[in-house]
């Protein structure tokens, strides 16, 4: 088989992409459309995830991990194609859109074809969400830890999306021991979120239209389950 044909059996590189941010930084549906070509930090393979796009208002910034990084590298790759043009990230391939900004709705279709097409029916563009911050929570993060990382601005919120057997959370000690395991890659999310307020001129006034402005700046690394 060549890798054209490859390529075609595994799906378009956009849809591939935007699985595996949605997963690796715990977007939602509204977050992962709305990325910008200048929300990206390739370098350090970060995502900004503007306060305006958040269901909170709550900036952040967001790891992905380096498979993803080759992901969003041949993805770059096939959007200087359709345009050049710097602004909306994803963008529609389709005939009536082509190189318009992919709706989220266009997505929610999308997604919905691959479930079918995989046989998970219940699989839908929150379910990588889910995924992602209970495995952070299998790995040893504490709970204010993955509301952080989820951009939620109570913990209450963050208990409904995951699915850990008793409820029973680790202590910081576990959690320490997890994020130091031998062989650690960088393929699962074990990172350590630090607040921090912006200081210029405009966030400290505030932004009635975006609320608050406050970015989670991640340092840890990554660590495998």
């Amino acid at each position: 088989m060549d890798g054209h044909t490859d390529r075609r059996r595994r799906g378009p590189v956009r849809n591939r992409l935007m699985l595996a941010l949605a997963y690796d930084a715990a977007l939602r549906r509204e977050e992962l459309c709305a990325l910008r070509t200048d929300d990206l930090d390739p370098a350090h393979r970060t995502l900004r995830i503007r306060a305006e796009t958040t269901k909170n208002r709550l900036e952040r910034v967001v790891p992905y991990s380096a498979p993803t990084g080759v992901l969003l590298s041949d993805y770059l790759a096939h959007r200087a194609r359709l345009s050049r043009a710097r602004g909306p990230l994803f963008l529609s391939e389709s005939r009536c859109n082509h190189a318009q900004p992919l709706s989220l709705w266009t997505w929610s279709k999308v997604v919905r074809r691959i479930a079918l097409a995989a046989d998970v029916p219940r699989f839908s563009t929150h379910t990588t969400r889910h995924l992602c911050l209970t495995d952070l929570a299998r790995m040893g993060w504490e709970l204010y830890a993955i509301a952080t990382f989820a951009g939620h601005r109570h913990t209450d919120s963050t208990l409904r999306y995951i699915h850990r057997p008793g409820g029973i959370w680790p202590t910081s000690s576990a959690a320490a021991r997890t994020t130091s395991t031998p062989g650690a890659s960088e393929c699962s999310p074990a990172w350590t979120p630090r607040p921090q307020e912006h200081h210029s001129d405009r966030d400290a006034v505030g932004d009635s239209r975006t609320g608050p402005r406050i970015t989670v700046v991640l340092t840890a690394r990554r660590t495998s389950q």
